[in-house]
């Protein structure tokens, strides 16, 4: 269980980098609106880097 944890942690910091990247970019909203965009930023981040993390695994 530990070392899964350890071997998702690079893709799950990848994911928040993006999201937070992502953010940057997004025009100026309301609070309620900027939970729904960082909501989103998440969910784009947690599939890229799942894409990213399996990806990863066919190579090996």
């Amino acid at each position: 269980m530990k070392k899964k944890v350890l071997f998702r942690l690079p893709f799950l910091v990848i994911g928040v980098l993006l999201a937070f990247t992502l953010n940057q970019f997004t025009p100026p909203l309301s609070e309620r609106q900027f939970m729904w965009w960082m909501v989103a930023y998440i969910i784009i981040g947690i599939v890229v880097t799942e894409l990213l993390r399996l990806r990863r695994i066919e190579k090996d």
